[in-house]
């Protein structure tokens, strides 16, 4: 689902490929998907007679929308424009619109950070802003949830997704917080996926007047993404978390980090070892959680805890 935004020239990676695990119904990129698709279901089913304006931002390929509205009553009543800055991404999405007779969904290729990109439609009732928020810093996701006051029409809903843990280590829990940003501009809570699942989808009502849209401003910039999980990480003079490590001064990690269902780093690090353990090894979990291959990381954590003690370290930090 997301697209590219603005990006720093480090946070380029595969946005088609991202969309793989969708395949397979069993992964956690494919539940997320249920709640979105569910939650567009019920905001059209709520939305007063009439038309239905719609936008997506880092539309991927759409399978949200376009997996939503095709058997839904109010299909004809929404204008839809999805924006997704990926070329293969948006030809993707045009295909499976065109197969679905979706004539009235426009699919735009370009950056889905420009307010100028959604111009003709805000404010609209319904706005998405799903795959998002893992790939921003703390402040770029509050700065979106702002734009939303000027995105989202009046008793219109905005359906989100965040993954639980934290991607900033002495950030706030993300959800949480991205419940209360809402929720301090107007927004009130609708619905929030059930807490037993690291990935996370909301949805929020807007209960105020919405601003007028802020001409020719970029909404968010995406955080670099520095590596793949393929360049992490086995204890070993080639890991980059090992050279970072050693650039600072202490050596490889000596331990395994895991986070308890709370989302809080296990108990017995200092706060020094526990920063260290995010920042070492946080891509090589970010890549594989994002693409839902939430056994692989089982697996690698597993893996890990076998090492002899100063080989390597694992988290269970996720975006």
């Amino acid at each position: 689902m997301p697209g590219l935004g603005s990006l720093h020239p480090m946070a380029e990676r595969d946005w088609y490929d991202w969309h793989a695990p969708y395949s397979d119904p069993s992964s956690g990129l494919s539940l997320r998907l249920s709640w979105v698709q569910a939650r567009i279901r019920a905001a059209l089913d709520e939305a007063p007679p009439g038309p239905i304006r719609l936008i997506s931002m880092c539309a991927g390929q759409g399978h949200d929308v376009l997996g939503a509205l095709p058997d839904h009553p109010r299909r004809g009543d929404v204008t839809a424009r999805l924006v997704e800055l990926d070329p293969r991404n948006t030809e993707a999405a045009r295909r499976l619109a065109a197969g679905s007779g979706l004539g009235n969904v426009e699919i735009i290729t370009g950056d889905a950070a420009l307010t100028s990109q959604y111009a003709d439609l805000a404010p609209a009732d319904v706005v998405l802003a799903c795959g998002m928020f893992g790939n921003m810093t703390d402040a770029n996701v509050e700065r979106v949830i702002s734009y939303c006051t000027q995105l989202c029409a009046a008793g219109g809903t905005v359906i989100w997704t965040r993954a639980r843990s934290r991607f900033e280590p002495d950030g706030p829990a993300p959800v949480p917080q991205a419940c209360a940003w809402f929720e301090e501009r107007g927004f009130e809570r609708v619905w929030v996926s059930d807490p037993g699942y690291e990935a996370c989808c909301g949805a929020h009502r807007f209960t105020a007047a919405p601003a007028l849209l802020e001409p020719g401003a970029t909404m968010f910039t995406f955080r670099p993404f520095r590596a793949r999980a393929s360049m992490l990480c086995q204890g070993t003079a080639e890991c980059p978390a090992v050279d970072h490590q050693r650039a600072a001064g202490r050596g490889v990690l000596a331990r395994v980090v895991v986070l308890d269902p709370g989302g809080e780093l296990a108990p017995g690090l200092g706060a020094e070892a526990q920063a260290s353990a995010v920042r070492a090894l946080a891509v090589a979990h970010e890549d594989a959680a994002r693409r839902g291959h939430l056994d692989t990381l089982a697996a690698a954590a597993a893996a890990v805890a076998r090492l002899p003690p100063a080989q390597g370290a694992v988290s269970g930090h996720r975006f």
